[in-house]
């Protein structure tokens, strides 16, 4: 589907799976000369916040997540017979566009 399938009258936001997607909603949003539709992604990807400022965009934390990765395999391979489960829970973070 593109985005052109998805315009409707109606239509306020567009909410995407990536920031890589939204990037590319944007762009065409743009040629079209559509400032009434609110993107979102999913990613914080640099690119998009850079040249459509004005979009949304959901961070899931994988960076800090795959430290902690790093830290806890770390720690196994150092001490294997004190080898425990761990269970972290890692913050998401919403950039809601300014």
């Amino acid at each position: 589907m593109n985005v052109d399938d998805l315009l409707e009258g109606d239509t306020d936001a567009i909410v995407c799976a990536s920031d890589t997607l939204a990037l590319g909603v944007c762009k065409r949003l743009a040629d079209l000369g559509r400032t009434d539709i609110q993107v979102a992604g999913v990613g914080n990807n640099p690119m998009l916040r850079f040249m459509f400022p004005e979009s949304t965009t959901v961070e899931l934390g994988f960076r800090e997540a795959g430290e902690k990765a790093a830290v806890q395999l770390i720690s196994s391979i150092s001490s294997p017979s004190a080898t425990a489960v761990s269970h972290q829970v890692q913050r998401c973070r919403l950039i809601a566009a300014n």
